[in-house]
């Protein structure tokens, strides 16, 4: 009868493995023991060899020593936005070194959690005998959209997530402008950033017109700008007198209406010898008086 000794180091042995055999024994075909969290590798014996049996036919005692290896884990991420983590692999007990989280626009990485509740930040440092599932999380950026007057007062300020929209404030006013638009898009923001109303300015329609409401001229006018004045208009028996409304500083689409003054005419009367008689003013059409009669 021959021994088998055994060295396991650390390991238990398996119920299948004898600790005697002789050369009549059948072949043996030698079991692994376990260790926890080491993977077997083989028997080695004094000679260093590995040794997976022991034959039919075999003598002498032996002596067979377990080897193993740590078994080796994997660590895998999941994460609450779409990005690819690679897993990484450790050994039983090894100190752990997360790798740098990637960087993804428009969010920032807060932390890796045991699971997607995020009540308890990852913190072990060495390989636990087990693999393991991590969470990644992201939050997701806000950026300041500020809304300006052209003058450089703020209307208001939105905080937008990454890639959503800023909602459309209020149009602004302003006197003698039209609101025409805002100077930037607010679509899908990525930063922050000031919006800025744009106006044009308002145009009125300024027309000139004669006393019986005959057109003269028209202009277009900027607000607040003055019209230009016409040529003068005329009429018989009148004298050009001025127009009745301001043209200067325009707000609003006007009409102006030329003025006139009557002419007036002397008429002399005079004797057949040259003497004046009598002077009378008259307006244009109208009659003279006739003055008393003289005599000789």
């Amino acid at each position: 009868i021959y021994t088998i000794d055994y060295e396991l180091n650390g390991g238990i042995q398996s119920d299948l493995n004898p600790n005697t055999y002789t050369i009549v024994t059948p072949d043996i075909l030698l079991a692994a023991p376990t260790k926890e969290h080491y993977t077997f590798i083989g028997w080695v014996n004094i000679q260093n060899e590995y040794v997976d049996d022991i034959p039919l036919g075999s003598t002498g005692s032996m002596y067979l020593r377990a080897v193993y290896e740590k078994t080796t884990y994997t660590i895998s991420f999941d994460s609450n936005i779409d990005v690819d983590i690679d897993d990484q692999m450790y050994t039983y007990d090894d100190v752990i070194h997360i790798q740098i989280m990637p960087n993804i626009p428009g969010y920032t990485f807060t932390g890796i959690y045991y699971s997607d509740a995020l009540e308890d930040t990852f913190s072990l440092e060495t390989m636990p005998g087990s693999d393991l599932n991590l969470y990644v999380y992201y939050e997701i950026n806000a950026y300041i959209v500020t809304f300006k007057d052209d003058d450089g007062t703020v209307l208001s300020t939105q905080t937008v997530d990454y890639l959503n929209d800023a909602v459309t404030p209020s149009e602004p006013s302003k006197t003698g402008y039209s609101f025409s638009g805002w100077d930037t898009s607010f679509e899908a923001i990525t930063s922050d950033i000031i919006v800025t109303a744009t106006y044009i300015i308002n145009t009125y329609t300024v027309t000139f017109k004669d006393e019986d409401g005959t057109i003269l001229s028209t202009q277009t006018v900027d607000y607040l700008n003055d019209a230009v004045m016409p040529s003068e208009p005329s009429k018989t028996g009148y004298t050009f007198s001025g127009w009745d409304s301001s043209i200067e500083s325009i707000t609003s689409d006007i009409t102006v209406t030329a003025t006139y003054t009557i002419n007036t005419y002397t008429v002399t009367f005079k004797d057949e010898d040259g003497t004046v008689l009598s002077t009378q003013t008259v307006n244009y059409l109208n009659d003279a008086v006739m003055p008393s009669e003289p005599s000789k």
